[in-house]
């Protein structure tokens, strides 16, 4: 159900239509744009309140492409699941992130670091 296209790209079913998830620099820009944290602090401090529903609506809202409200986001959420939501982010990262993800940073030939947190 969940693949990815292109680097921080995934697409996913809700709602019966097909759809995308992209964490591009953009995306995670207008998350700090409307929250006021950084993107990376967002999925820390859910990982921290997993039950934290606006943040994981607030992030699921930046990764979508496309024009959506913030009810919109809710909807959709309802739709998959939040279980589900939160597998999408995460894939997400994956593939925007992939060596930061793997490797963290460490190790013979790293290139990429996760990104700070500060």
């Amino acid at each position: 159900m969940v693949g990815q296209v292109k680097r921080g790209t995934i697409n996913f079913i809700a709602d019966g239509a097909d759809m995308t998830a992209r964490l591009s620099t953009n995306a995670m820009a207008a998350y700090q744009d409307k929250t006021g944290e950084q993107f990376v602090v967002g999925l820390d401090m859910l990982s921290k309140s997993p039950g934290d529903i606006v943040r994981l609506r607030n992030l699921f809202w930046a990764a979508i492409v496309g024009d959506y409200s913030m009810e919109e986001v809710g909807d959709l959420i309802d739709d998959i699941g939040m279980g589900e939501v939160v597998e999408i982010i995460g894939q997400a990262v994956q593939a925007a992130f992939p060596a930061s993800v793997v490797d963290m940073g460490k190790g013979k030939g790293a290139k990429t670091k996760a990104p700070a947190t500060t």
